[in-house]
């Protein structure tokens, strides 16, 4: 992942140092304070591709939490983490909000489409963040798998196996869940960005911002917790509604009005 992103924070370097000074058009674009880089009318759809950014960083909290010898430190290692991730995405986006300036409002919704096509930068680009999700996703998932394979339902039809075939299933299942994901962003390829912002609207946003804050409220014991933590639960679980309802509707808007060329999004 982070070979990924150098490469692709150098092309985005090398695309603004070297605009050409006697492109009129690449002039205006960079010299605009707006920057113009942005298709304002679907600009919510930002909110669910938000979403699902932070996924991995909430899937993984827990488990790293709990296999740490001392899981008191963990608030200071994550808080840490934190700062260093918002300040490494600030830098990133600077520098590539000025590097597709010059396509005004018809960037693309997969960086590595806005490169030069067929390039040796757009490849390792490709393989690298190709990579980082082959490996990361079925990890980040795993917290979603765990309430599958241990609720009620799954009781009642998995309960009377044995180990080692129980085990079996749930692998299969997750193997195809998997595969199933991969066959679906392949299939929608031209659309990537929006269904990017369709699952992080309708999944991730209310799994990490609503359902996490609600838990809090109802099972919590300590009324000074309650009292304390309140307006922080409320805030962070209307985020994940507003993220949730406005990302879904213009995500589903873009998708079956066809209001954006194929393959681009704000």
């Amino acid at each position: 992942m982070a070979v990924g992103l150098i490469a692709a924070a150098f092309w985005a370097i090398t695309a603004v140092v070297d605009t050409p000074e006697d492109d009129d058009d690449a002039a205006a674009a960079l010299l605009s304070p707006a920057l113009n880089a942005a298709n304002w009318e679907t600009y919510p759809l930002f909110l669910g591709i938000a979403s699902l950014s932070f996924e991995g960083v909430a899937a993984m909290a827990l488990p790293i939490e709990n296999s740490m010898a001392t899981p008191a430190k963990f608030p200071n290692v994550l808080g840490y983490a934190v700062v260093l991730i918002l300040i490494l995405n600030l830098l990133f986006s600077c520098v590539m909000v000025v590097a597709v300036s010059s396509i005004s409002d018809d960037v693309p919704g997969v960086i590595t489409r806005a490169m030069p096509e067929g390039s040796t930068i757009s490849r390792v680009v490709s393989a690298c963040l190709s990579l980082e999700l082959l490996c990361t996703y079925p990890g980040n998932a795993i917290p979603l798998f765990k309430l599958l394979e241990r609720s009620t339902a799954a009781g009642r039809v998995f309960g009377g196996m044995r180990r080692l075939a129980r085990v079996t299933y749930f692998s299969i299942i997750r193997i195809v869940v998997v595969a199933f994901t991969g066959v679906t962003a392949f299939v929608l390829a031209d659309a990537f960005d929006v269904f990017l912002s369709l699952v992080g609207s309708v999944a991730n946003a209310s799994v990490l911002f609503v359902f996490p804050g609600m838990c809090f409220v109802a099972s919590s014991t300590h009324e000074d917790d309650k009292r304390r933590y309140r307006w922080a639960a409320g805030l962070v679980v209307a985020f994940g509604l507003t993220a949730a309802v406005v990302g879904t509707a213009i995500g589903a808007r873009t998708a079956l009005q066809g209001i954006l060329p194929a393959g681009h999004s704000s």
